[in-house]
């Protein structure tokens, strides 16, 4: 005890003279509180306390707003690590895969996806000088655009040229098609 006595002691020597500077500045308070009525002093009171509650709310909201908006971002930034990692794992394993190795061209093989896709058994498939036209009369419109996407996923066949012509039956069309430049494969 006797040890923190002398501390004090010492401390209150060393800053004896900044607390009487304080207290002469605080002289006209505490004055103006004197010449105030006890009603008066009491509607100081609540209104200080108030003041500090308020103070003491606003901190308080301004902590948990803070610690919200980190949590937010905390997680926003996981989100955003996970798709990360979700994207290397796709570009790494794209990456691996080697280009497509398409079928060659084979005017059979052709006819079969067009009676099969096309539901057409008078397709007209022909192969001259490196040119394949396809011609077909009476055929959905929905299975048109499947075959010329199997020509494009099967042989990497883009149409050079293309004639669709709407017919009378609703959803049916005369479907013409050509592709130049074609490589085909001889058949057996």
């Amino acid at each position: 005890m006797n040890f923190i006595t002398t501390k004090l002691q010492e401390l209150s020597k060393k800053f004896a003279p900044q607390l009487q500077i304080l207290i002469k500045q605080l002289d006209p308070v505490k004055n103006y509180w004197l010449r105030q009525t006890q009603r008066d002093q009491q509607i100081l009171i609540i209104a200080s306390a108030f003041v500090v509650v308020l103070m003491i709310v606003f901190i308080i909201s301004s902590a948990v707003g803070y610690t919200s908006n980190l949590d937010n971002q905390y997680n926003s930034l996981t989100a955003q690590n996970i798709d990360a990692q979700v994207i290397a794992r796709q570009y790494n394993d794209l990456s691996q895969i080697t280009a497509n190795d398409f079928s060659s061209v084979n005017s059979d093989r052709i006819r079969q996806d067009a009676n099969q896709i096309l539901d057409d058994k008078n397709a007209d498939v022909i192969i001259a000088d490196n040119v394949l036209t396809i011609n077909a009369n009476s055929i959905k419109f929905d299975n048109a655009m499947l075959f010329l996407d199997q020509l494009r996923k099967s042989y990497e066949l883009f149409p050079d040229a293309l004639k669709i012509t709407r017919l009378p039956q609703s959803g049916y069309v005369s479907f013409h098609v050509s592709f130049n430049n074609v490589n085909q494969q001889q058949n057996n």
